[in-house]
């Protein structure tokens, strides 16, 4: 498991340190992170910060990184907040752990995203995450996100839309998500949408095949168009619309690029 195209870590590194054994450190937190379906990514931007450090720690924690290594990256005490390179080595490195420490990993997992689940239910079982809730992708006619489609939308949401979020870090708008056929509705052919677009949930799933995918129209609060569909072009997404004043993905499991009008 290497990432030849980092340098190895070979430093201490402390809060406002930046290079590229930084990055090697951020890449292995958003590839831990992504693994699992977690929205908490920091950007790649070289520099060590409080987030990288409370991050790291958790993605670290989820890969059987050894306790006494993670305490240092959690003082209280920011200016003595520290990843030692035994840190990073085992975190970027996972072959590198022994069989006990990817299992105590497996099992701080489970039990982190398990507790995760229920919070998110007992507190609102609308709510994605931070940022998205299942009803911003609600049809315009009133028809609520299907049941079978939560599972393809929450990906979408974590692996693209909550990419661009954090990396952007502004918000995101919802032009469109869920788009009705009949017999629930006509908003997909109302507003022109393709006879099997992946918008229309119901053609593509149902309560005994939940959705492979699902799609999402829409734009960031600070980049253009261009630069949203640069970025996802960059992390390799499924879909990827090409429109003048939003953008469109989906999850559907192989890979298409067009170029769109508006």
């Amino acid at each position: 498991m290497g990432q030849e195209d980092y340098a190895e870590p070979r430093r201490t590194l402390k809060i406002g340190d930046s290079g590229s054994d930084v990055k090697g450190l951020q890449k292995a937190i958003n590839r831990t992170f992504k693994n699992r379906d977690l929205g908490r990514r920091v950007p790649n931007d070289s520099k060590m910060t409080k987030e990288i450090c409370k991050k790291g720690a958790l993605a670290a924690r989820m890969v059987g990184v050894p306790e006494d290594q993670v305490k240092n990256a959690e003082k209280k005490d920011d200016s003595h907040k520290r990843i030692e390179t035994r840190f990073q080595d085992l975190l970027r490195y996972h072959d590198k752990l022994s069989d006990k420490q990817v299992k105590n990993g497996k099992k701080f997992t489970d039990k982190f995203l398990k507790d995760l689940e229920e919070e998110a239910i007992s507190a609102d079982s609308d709510q994605i995450n931070e940022y998205f809730r299942y009803s911003d992708f609600n049809a315009s006619d009133g028809n609520v996100v299907p049941e079978y489609s939560k599972d393809a939308l929450r990906r979408l949401v974590v692996n693209y839309l909550t990419r661009l979020r954090e990396e952007s870090g502004a918000a995101v708008y919802i032009s469109s998500g869920y788009r009705t056929v009949p017999p629930e509705g006509n908003t997909n052919a109302a507003c022109g949408g393709a006879s099997q677009s992946w918008h229309a949930y119901t053609l593509h799933g149902s309560t005994s095949s939940p959705n492979v995918g699902v799609a999402s129209d829409h734009k960031s609060a600070t980049w253009s168009p261009q630069k949203v569909q640069a970025f996802y072009d960059e992390i390799n997404v499924d879909a990827l619309g090409y429109y003048s004043n939003f953008t469109h993905v989906d999850n559907r499991g192989y890979r298409s690029r067009w170029q769109g009008g508006y």
